[in-house]
């Protein structure tokens, strides 16, 4: 339990709270001493804190990843409720955990009822938000134009090197923008690095199209 109200108020990221040393239930996994009666004050399970928005929301601060049986649990909840939900959500706290996690369940949840928040959290990129969670919840939340422009004219003001580790994040709009960009800045050799970056995961769907 007390691991779960820590990683609810830092972040479940945070260095001494992480996988390496904790479980996703509070279970200590590489303990220096014995945890005493840590029975009798277990971390709360997802079947606990599924019953209410406020609950769940808690909960889901607290994984390091959401799983499928945690999206469901949103799921069961109206879509109007859930963006009022997460709306709030997102302007109760400004630290980037939070707001990357609003924007993963609209990209998973809510999709086109989305719109909106996801243009509210453009408003904060960069200072107040990552790239990687904007890119993948316009993709799935905005109009296709306009996720792939907004992406687009912040992939493409990047240093090149940067655009190479983002580029993952451009693939799933299947844009074919992303080939001009692929023929402009390929370079020989074309590493495994860059590969596995997007480079084949865009131009093969587009080639066959």
């Amino acid at each position: 339990m007390e691991w779960y109200r820590l990683a609810l108020r830092h972040c479940p990221h945070n260095f001494s709270l992480h996988d390496d040393f904790y479980l996703d239930d509070g279970t200590a996994d590489q303990p220096k001493e014995d945890v005493v009666d840590a029975h009798l004050l277990p971390a709360p399970s997802l079947a606990d804190k599924a019953g209410s928005l406020k609950d769940l929301w808690e909960f889901t601060l607290t994984r390091y990843a959401l799983r499928e049986e945690l999206l469901e649990a949103w799921r069961k909840f109206p879509a109007s409720d859930m963006l009022e939900w997460l709306t709030t959500a997102y302007d109760s706290r400004e630290d980037c955990h939070c707001r990357s996690t609003v924007l993963e369940l609209a990209e998973k949840c809510l999709g086109l009822a989305g719109a909106d928040l996801v243009r509210r959290a453009w408003l904060d990129y960069p200072d107040k938000m990552h790239f990687a969670g904007l890119a993948n919840a316009s993709v799935a939340c905005l109009p296709e134009e306009d996720g792939f422009e907004r992406c687009f004219a912040v992939f493409d003001a990047l240093p090149l090197e940067e655009q190479r580790s983002r580029m993952m994040y451009m693939r799933k709009f299947r844009n074919p923008q992303m080939l001009d960009w692929i023929e402009t800045h390929i370079q020989s050799p074309v590493t495994d690095v860059f590969r596995a970056g997007g480079l084949l995961q865009i131009a093969r769907p587009l080639q066959r199209a």
